[in-house]
């Protein structure tokens, strides 16, 4: 049994240091309907950190959890020699990402992080419902034709990147100092 205070901790990774994300397949979610396939994405939570003890705690909820996850290791980029060597560690796909999600979300604070959490929630669980099963070599049967997969894919994308941007203008903030910040 997974500690609750873990939990919260990891909700508090996952908002501060973490991102919930698409990555994009192309021809994964080929169809009877058509057979030809489509660019299609599928769900990705990651976190990047140079502190590999913190990726290594991740990585120890998330396989008591029971969840696939992967490693990355990033090098800074030659133009910035400032920069330094970061790991990450990134699960993908609808059931391995509710997993997570389902376990974080009410231990998240952050209003934004919380709204990208059930935005990709119900996501998750109206993909997952319109997939019956694999038919013959591999084709999804499913309830809806292609097109509608496109359009179910690209507006959640764009939902997605609607409740990551700050909507915060400087002209109309009050930024007082000890003050509570105000519109």
């Amino acid at each position: 049994m997974i500690n609750q205070n873990d939990l919260f901790w990891l909700a508090g990774i996952i908002e501060g240091e973490g991102f919930l994300t698409t990555n994009t397949r192309n021809g994964i979610h080929k169809t009877k309907n058509d057979g030809r396939g489509h660019l299609s994405y599928i769900t990705r939570i990651g976190v990047g950190n140079t502190d590999a003890g913190l990726i290594r705690r991740i990585s120890e909820i998330y396989y008591e959890l029971g969840v696939k996850f992967y490693y990355t290791l990033h090098n800074p980029p030659k133009d910035r020699p400032d920069s330094m060597q970061y790991i990450s560690i990134n699960v993908e796909g609808y059931r391995s990402c509710k997993k997570i999600l389902d376990v974080i979300v009410d231990k998240t604070y952050s209003i934004s992080k919380k709204n990208q959490i059930l935005l990709m929630i119900d996501y998750i669980n109206y993909r997952l419902s319109i997939i019956q099963k694999r038919g013959e070599h591999g084709y999804l049967i499913t309830k809806i034709s292609d097109d509608d997969f496109r359009n179910i894919d690209v507006v959640f994308v764009q939902k997605l990147k609607e409740a990551k941007k700050c909507n915060v203008s400087p002209s109309t903030t009050k930024r007082v100092a000890s003050k509570p910040l105000s519109w």
